[in-house]
């Protein structure tokens, strides 16, 4: 069951996806590696917006926030 805060979490995400995908921003795919995210030759922190679980290695599809500073996971 999802929690109130974890579907509000849910909802910016996506809302933040639909802006990106407006704006040209797809969703990349990117290789779980402990608490970050790899794309390409790049790091990024992790944050989930969805209610999965992820494992290092994991390929996932993640929006790039606008300050290039965190990856979130949008679906496996």
């Amino acid at each position: 069951m999802m929690t109130s805060g974890g579907l509000s979490k849910l909802a910016a995400a996506l809302q933040t996806a639909v802006i990106k995908a407006k704006k040209g921003r797809a969703a990349v795919r990117g290789i779980v590696s402990g608490d970050s995210v790899q794309v390409g030759n790049r790091y990024y922190a992790k944050r989930l917006a969805t209610d999965l679980s992820t494992r290092d290695g994991d390929v996932v599809w993640v929006q790039i926030t606008d300050d290039d500073s965190t990856a979130v996971i949008v679906g496996a």
